[in-house]
């Protein structure tokens, strides 16, 4: 089974960027994918997804 939520750790081995640059857009205020328990983030992978498509389709600097 596919993990739906991805921590920072998962989010940075999934897109190989560090956990600097991931911490930046999780924070992000217009961030429709972060999802906050307690003081730990995450990103739910469908929408990450389609956040990435949608800078690649329309190329939006992420």
């Amino acid at each position: 089974m596919e993990k739906r939520l991805l921590s920072i750790n998962d989010l940075c081995e999934y897109t190989g960027w560090g956990k600097t640059k991931v911490r930046e857009i999780l924070k992000r205020s217009d961030s429709k994918f972060t999802i906050k328990m307690g003081n730990r983030l995450y990103a739910d992978k469908k929408l990450f997804d389609e956040y990435i498509e949608k800078c690649a389709k329309y190329q939006i600097p992420i």
